[in-house]
């Protein structure tokens, strides 16, 4: 019976390889040459030392141990030298020629032990890897016909030899295939990763120009947002606008008849510096929110992105009779993320909000006072996360368009009354985050809209410290 399952210990050894692969911090071919290499290097290298001193104590065969020593030695220190380097090349040459010397020898010496000749039908293999088609093929070209001339020269130095001279030919016929399959395969090879490198390359241009475009509509939301909020903040501005209009008329009458300075002018003077430096925080801001500026993450506080999100809309929400009520987490753990990003969602869901109110009342004709209830605290059945819930006592989204609600150019206002894209943006501003936004509820008396952060995982590690 098929299974998709993987065996442990091969799922083991996957996983080990594969975490061995990406600490060589390089492209997949050449860390994937690299470890062919040091593998190479850890079951080659023993066996060449081992090997060597059993033929030399067991049967004094010093030229096979000599040889077998030094190809040991020279794949070692090629791969000391070259163990730090970009360029590998040199060090696949040096093993390829030490390996190749030790097979031509295996191959000289197999009259007398044919299973040494099976050895010698690595190299083309290894060799069309590691250093490509066009010089491997040179290589291939020297050691086929050297391993040619050592076959057909082994009678001039051992007296019997196991191989007649039809067993040589099929060696050689059998070494010419292999040479001729693994070049093709090395030819398929190599088309097939250029491919996958343009591949790449098109999918690395389409993500950058994704996220050109990304932010392109994130500007947009927010410029959206800012024609939203221009009759809000024109309000915020007026109100401390007529304050200070209404005690500079105040000083200049009491200048105008000479009269002396007192307590009461003083205090006139102290409100038409408060009321600037409220002017000043909010054009300031206006000015922060409306930049076009790359993300930003570190730590910040979900209750003042709150407290600055309602900023430009406190007066705003008070001219169409909106009650707003804060419920907000004191000591509130800091969570990671833009703070100019996540105003944005914010005032974009208090403003759907205020829209849903303002529909149900054309619907109703209510003028009562309705209300958005902004609720903020360390979530219950997520211990590690932060939640954002924002509710209203608006109209409600219409079951059929709930599945759409996220999606972009969405909307179920009139035309020129909005983008479709507020709600869109916000969802791929959450997702960047690692949060989530969902509709918790909705119906004729209102919507919840939830939003989840997680908390950084030095917090969670922390707490669990202290439990």
């Amino acid at each position: 019976m098929a299974t998709n399952e993987y065996h442990p210990l091969s799922e083991s050894i996957s996983n080990f390889l594969g975490k061995f692969v990406d600490q060589l911090n390089i492209d997949s071919e050449f860390g994937s040459k690299k470890l062919l290499t040091y593998l190479m290097a850890i079951f080659t290298i023993p066996f060449l030392f081992l090997y060597g001193g059993i033929v030399l104590i067991f049967h004094a065969e010093y030229l096979l141990s000599a040889i077998l020593f030094i190809t040991g030695i020279g794949i070692v220190v090629s791969l000391i030298i070259g163990r730090n380097k970009d360029d590998l090349d040199n060090l696949y040459r040096g093993n390829l020629t030490t390996l190749g010397v030790l097979f031509l020898y295996l191959i000289f010496t197999s009259g007398k032990d044919p299973v040494q000749l099976h050895w010698a039908l690595i190299y083309p293999v290894v060799a069309f890897y590691l250093l490509g088609r066009q010089e491997a093929l040179i290589y291939n070209g020297v050691y086929y016909i050297l391993a040619a001339l050592l076959l057909f020269t082994q009678n001039l130095f051992f007296e019997k030899s196991f191989f007649d001279f039809s067993d040589k030919m099929q060696f050689l016929a059998a070494l010419y295939i292999i040479i001729l399959i693994s070049y093709f395969f090395e030819s398929i090879r190599k088309k097939y990763q250029e491919g996958l490198r343009e591949r790449r390359r098109d999918l690395m241009k389409a993500l950058e120009e994704l996220k050109e475009t990304q932010a392109k509509l994130v500007q947009t939301g927010k410029l959206a947002s800012i024609g939203e909020l221009a009759s809000g903040v024109a309000h915020e501005l007026n109100q401390p606008l007529t304050v200070i209009r209404g005690n500079a008329q105040m000083l200049n009458r009491n200048i105008q008849q000479k009269k002396a300075w007192s307590n009461g002018d003083l205090k006139q003077l102290e409100f038409i510096e408060n009321n600037t430096s409220r002017m000043m925080k909010i054009i300031d801001h206006l000015r922060t929110f409306s930049r076009q500026s790359n993300s930003e993450f570190k730590p910040v506080s979900i209750n003042k992105i709150l407290e600055e999100s309602l900023l430009m809309l406190r007066e705003q929400m008070r001219i169409h009779n909106i009650q707003v009520k804060e419920t907000l987490e004191k000591d509130l753990p800091m969570i990671v993320g833009d703070p100019n990003q996540l105003e944005q969602v914010f005032i974009n869901l208090i403003t759907n909000a205020r829209d849903a109110i303002e529909e149900s009342r054309n619907r109703s004709s209510k003028t009562n006072s309705e209300m958005i209830e902004i609720t903020s605290c360390k979530s219950e059945k997520k211990p590690g996360c932060v939640e954002v819930i924002f509710r209203d006592s608006g109209c409600g989204i219409a079951p059929d368009d709930i599945p759409l609600v996220f999606d972009p150019f969405f909307t179920t206002k009139e035309i020129g009354n909005g983008t479709g894209l507020g709600l869109s943006i916000s969802y791929g501003i959450i997702k960047e985050h690692n949060g989530e936004i969902d509709i918790l509820e909705t119906g004729p008396k209102g919507t919840s809209v939830k939003i989840e952060f997680p908390l950084p995982k030095n917090y969670n590690e922390h707490q669990n410290k202290t439990d």
